[in-house]
């Protein structure tokens, strides 16, 4: 026999001649072959029952004694209290909701953070138009940025001129994202401390992608994003923190969050920054010093789509409404804005009975209504018992200048109420125009003009 076979595949009677050891070698190389694939087979199966075990004693771990409470008959259930609608933003971001803003490179993420800061901790309408509430004192809001330089997230900070400072605490780790592991159970209970510790309420991670870079994790596989974003969660509840905000990029040319699709489900509310797309070159790097656009969509949210108006020297951003596209329900607020300027005062049915043709109904008209007070631009004060009168605040005048004429390039537009010059008829002046002398706003000098 020769030396360099298994003594055990050995065959008896094959003799030693060349041709015979030849096939004798092959042969014995596939036994061999077979049997390392039958012990490499029965290592992995013990290795994967070892491994199921693991996981059923560990899911056995979290099932606590607690019994399974009865369940609440449907007579039962129809009979609580309803809810309050409570809002951290009205119209924007339910109180407790998770909110994923998605947006392009260089859109305005970080001045949009910015201005979410400033409102939350100051009490300020976000984007001059949805009504916030102000953290009580002791509570804070977090940002938990892994994009910007230290030194740049300070000045941006700075620009928005916050007022209650104390209510805002911030981490500055770019390049420390691999530090950052919600699927470990470690890591979770750290960040659990350390927003624990600072008493933090709403929390802001901006943004995601330097994260699933760090962990090394592919960005549209739903079950590893899942598992970040889960762990997220878990952090949140386990910290009592209230609301999460979180940010991530859109595709290129796209108008969604990149990657897996678990990122759409997730939040209860999406928000959308996004550019003009120009129609003849989809392919084109949008305009860097072009207009930016705001809509958001979820949980009993529906802002159409508007414009955000930068104001250079705050940062500050407003919204102003009419988005890339005509809506008709765009088109009925301009409407009613129009009409409750014209005719200042009114209650609510004889704004019914006035606008009923021109917006198609009176439901549509108290809708309308509705949404116009909530976001500031028609005031509505009680007179004796539970009759209103309503007139459009400076805001809702702004507003309708916005629909009625194209809004100027580079923060032109009028910011919110006292921040500018006033003019004699309730709008204001902005200030380059002040500054070149006049006295007058837009509307005053058109009027005169014809």
């Amino acid at each position: 026999m020769s030396d360099d076979l298994d003594e055990d595949l050995w065959k008896p009677g094959w003799d030693e001649t060349p041709e015979s050891m030849a096939e004798q070698r092959k042969l014995v190389t596939e036994q061999r072959h077979k049997r390392d694939y039958i012990l490499r087979v029965a290592e992995e199966t013990v290795r994967l029952r070892a491994r199921r075990e693991a996981q059923r004693l560990v899911d056995a771990e979290n099932v606590t004694d607690e019994p399974i409470p009865a369940p609440t008959s449907l007579d039962d259930l129809l009979d609580e209290e309803d809810e309050q609608e409570s809002w951290r933003m009205v119209g924007l971001w339910p109180k407790g909701g998770t909110v994923l803003l998605s947006a392009g490179a260089k859109s305005g993420k970080t001045t949009t953070t910015g201005n979410v800061v400033r409102c939350l901790a100051d009490g300020d309408r976000l984007f001059g138009v949805h009504a916030t509430e102000a953290l009580p004192e002791g509570d804070t809001v977090a940002v938990l940025d892994y994009e910007m330089p230290r030194g740049k997230v300070k000045q941006w900070l700075r620009d928005q001129g916050i007022k209650n400072r104390k209510a805002v605490v911030v981490w500055t780790e770019r390049g420390r994202a691999g530090q950052f592991d919600p699927r470990n159970e470690a890591s979770r209970a750290k960040w659990v401390n350390a927003l624990a510790a600072s008493s933090v309420k709403v929390w802001i991670i901006d943004c995601l992608s330097p994260i699933l870079s760090a962990l090394g994790i592919d960005e549209n596989n739903n079950t590893e994003v899942g598992a970040v974003l889960d762990g997220i969660n878990t952090i949140a509840a386990a910290a009592e923190v209230s609301e999460t905000l979180l940010i991530h990029h859109m595709g290129h040319g796209a108008e969604r969050s990149r990657g897996a699709s678990r990122l759409v489900g997730w939040p209860d509310v999406n928000w959308r920054l996004m550019w003009p797309k120009d129609d003849r070159n989809p392919n084109a790097e949008p305009d860097p010093n072009g207009p930016r656009f705001f809509a958001a969509y979820g949980r009993d949210v529906d802002v159409r789509e508007g414009r955000l108006v930068y104001e250079s020297s705050t940062r500050h951003l407003n919204f102003m409404e009419g988005g890339r596209k005509d809506d008709q329900a765009t088109k009925n607020l301009g409407r009613l804005l129009v009409y409750v300027r014209d005719n200042p005062l009114l209650g609510v049915r004889k704004l019914q009975d006035g606008l009923t043709d021109k917006l198609g109904g009176r439901d549509t008209v108290r809708t309308t209504l509705k949404t116009a007070v909530e976001k500031g631009y028609v005031t509505a004060n009680r007179v004796g018992g539970n009759a209103l009168e309503h007139f459009v605040t400076t805001s809702g005048k702004a507003q309708i200048w916005a629909l009625s004429v194209n809004v100027p390039e580079g923060g032109a537009v009028p910011p919110a109420p006292g921040e500018r010059e006033p003019c004699i008829c309730g709008y204001y002046i902005t200030a380059e125009a002040f500054a070149a002398g006049a006295r007058a706003c837009i509307e005053c000098l058109k009027a005169a003009s014809s």
